[in-house]
């Protein structure tokens, strides 16, 4: 392989996407005797994700008290990790999670925070006009969700 002049030389990532811990480079000279080689590399690098602080059992509510976060190499982290504390709460442990454990997102699912028979209100508001009225939830449902509601004043 002939020497490269090293204004000539670029480093390239041929996948037109971000690193993933094992990836490969291109390493190519552009002189007139170019040539180009590819290069495996390993990425190692450290990211704060949400680790169990107690033992968590199956259906418990995560409250901000029962997770911290901890800094991991991201080699570690298979199947995904949770960076933000937002992204736990309201959700509900699909499985037992070790004190110490990384928090993935497969061990969780929202919570149901309204139940089937619950009494709710509803509120429709528009400017200074607000409408409010008592009802029974017809199923249950997490945040976000659109729930349907039995109105007790009319019946409906």
């Amino acid at each position: 392989m002939a020497a490269c002049p090293e204004n000539i030389i670029q480093i390239i990532n041929p996948h037109n996407r971000g690193l993933s811990n094992i990836s490969t480079l291109i390493v190519q000279c552009g002189a007139k005797r170019s040539w180009k080689i590819y290069i495996p590399v390993q990425i190692n690098y450290k990211i704060s994700v949400a680790v169990a602080k107690r033992f968590l059992s199956q259906g418990k509510h995560i409250k901000a008290e029962d997770t911290v976060y901890d800094t991991i190499y991201t080699r570690c982290l298979k199947r995904g990790y949770i960076k933000e504390m937002k992204s736990v709460l309201c959700m509900v442990c699909t499985k037992n999670i070790a004190r110490g454990k990384v928090i993935k997102p497969g061990f969780l699912k929202q919570a149901k925070l309204i139940h089937k028979d619950d009494k709710v209100y509803v509120m429709a508001a528009h400017h200074r006009i607000k409408i409010r009225m008592k009802g029974v939830a017809l199923s249950s449902d997490s945040l976000g969700e659109i729930m349907q509601v039995k109105n007790l004043s009319s019946g409906t």
